[in-house]
This record gives structure tokens, sequence and C-alpha cells, in this order.
């Protein structure tokens, strides 16, 4: 191994372990068939990275990455966490192809996604970055074709950690899938919200419909345990997201309402500064 290989493997190392130091747990050195003791190492901080994943997949949900790209699969914009990660400036990233930044069988799958004839509305798989440091970053991706007035139809492409498939929920409502009935009981209803994470929360009628009961016993049932009716508590939650995405992203504001389920932009904006005290547009100047 030349001293050049040798000295970036060793990066590689130290950045992988700093990773996994601050709780990053996705991260992977590629793997070459070389046989030294560097590279047991880096086998054996894979392995360890690995386990920590494992360890932590049951309590983690968190969106990590939003990217909004166009049809032809170019980065319109993307949020700053991201970025920091592949560790390109967000500027930089304005215009370039997805598939730059994916390992070569990551590229296939995107590239059959998005040239198919009539690509499916919704995207659920793994996708695996390249760093510019070299590691692997591995992500459950959701990906939604949606219109936007300023850019017409894009792809909404959101990276999440701590799941390795996002229709295997991992919460603590695990035996709840999106088909299931629900019971007079509302911790049905509050753990399976719960299990979405970062995925949109499907309106109050569609939960209850979906109830053994009448909807009059299952609101009532809610209010009465969590102190708070179950249209407010959604509306909190969705109003929490919209806060991170402004403040974390470049995506559109109405984008951003558009996916949390918000109607009508002027009511969110409305609710959002009787929330917060600010507007959404307000946040978004302070943000960036």
């Amino acid at each position: 191994m030349s001293n050049l290989i040798h000295q970036r493997r060793l990066h590689q190392l130290r950045q992988l372990l700093l990773n996994l130091i601050y709780g990053y747990y996705n991260y992977r050195i590629p793997v070459v068939s070389t046989q030294t003791y560097l590279e047991t190492l880096v086998r054996l901080a894979n392995t360890l990275a690995d386990t920590l994943d494992k360890k932590t997949s049951h309590t983690q949900n968190l969106i990590k990455g939003v990217i909004l790209l166009s049809m032809d699969g170019t980065i319109i914009s993307i949020n700053h966490s991201m970025a920091s990660a592949i560790g390109v400036k967000m500027e930089m990233l304005h215009g370039t192809p997805l598939s730059g930044f994916l390992t070569n069988e990551d590229q296939r799958l995107w590239e059959n996604f998005h040239h198919s004839s009539s690509p499916p509305n919704a995207f659920y798989n793994s996708l695996t970055f390249i760093t510019q440091e070299g590691l692997l970053m591995k992500y459950t991706c959701t990906i939604e074709s949606m219109l936007l007035p300023d850019y017409g139809e894009v792809y909404l492409l959101s990276c999440f950690s701590g799941f390795k498939n996002p229709n295997e929920p991992t919460s603590i409502a695990s035996d709840i899938s999106p088909t299931t009935k629900f019971t007079s009981n509302p911790a049905d209803i509050y753990y399976y919200i719960l299990s979405l994470g970062d995925e949109p929360i499907p309106c109050v009628k569609e939960l209850v419909s979906r109830a053994d009961t009448n909807s009059h016993t299952i609101l009532s049932n809610f209010k009465k345990q969590y102190n708070i009716s179950l249209h407010n508590w959604i509306k909190e939650l969705r109003l929490l997201k919209s806060h991170g995405m402004i403040k974390e992203t470049e995506l559109p504001i109405k984008a951003i309402a558009i996916t949390l389920g918000f109607k009508s932009y002027p009511y969110f904006s409305r609710i959002f500064k009787e929330r917060f005290g600010h507007s959404p547009q307000e946040l978004r100047r302070n943000s960036h």
C-alpha cells in the first residue's frame, strides 16, 4: 500500500471514529481486499459502527437530509446538515446531478427510478452517498413527486437514519401497520403517530375512521387521556416539524406546508405566527 493511500485510509478511519464519538452511526469506510493490519482495523471500525447503529435503531427515526430535485435528477435545494455531511458547500451542490454523490450500485438504482417512462409516485429504498472524504453514508430514503407553484413537478427526497426499511416501523408501535384498525384505546393512535417519525401525519378524519368505535368516543378518550385534543396535538406536531424544516433546509416554505399536510398556505402562515411569534418568512430570513 503506497504511503498516500495509507494516509488516506488512516484519515478515513479517524473520521469514522470521530463520527461514532459524536453519535453519527451511519458512516462506513469502503472495504478493500488488501489484508493488512490497517485494513483489519477498518473492518473492526465498520463492525463497531454496525453494532452501534443496530443498538440505537429502535430509538431513532430522524430525518437527516431533505433534497429538492428537478425531474432530470439535478439538485435544486438541499438542507445545510446534509450538505455538511457530504462535505460540499450548499451553493456548490445546486444544479449538480444527485447520481454524482451515490455509489455505482445506487446510481443504477436511482437512474432506473427517474428514467422510467412511468416512475412510481413514491420510492422507498436505501441509498449510499459518498462523502468528499471517501466515506460511505447510508440512509433510508423516500422520494415523492409533487407539484410546486414556482418549480412545476419536482422530486422531494428525504433521508432518514435509525431504521433500515420505512415499511417496517421500529418504534414502540412497531406492531401497528398503516392498515391496522385502532381500538377505543387512544394509545393506539398516539403510538402510531409517534411511529411515523418524520413521515406525514394522516388527518384526524382518516385516523378515527380506522377505529373500531365511533369518532366521538375515540376523540373523547384521547382528550381525556392526553389532556389535548387529537386535532390540536397533530397540529402542534406539524408546526414543530415545519419550524425545523424552514430553519434547516432551503426548501420553499409552501412546499414544506404542503408536505406536512397543511392544505392552505395562508392558514399555515397564520397559525405558525400564532404559535412561534414570527412568520415562516421571518424565520427563514433569520436562519440563513
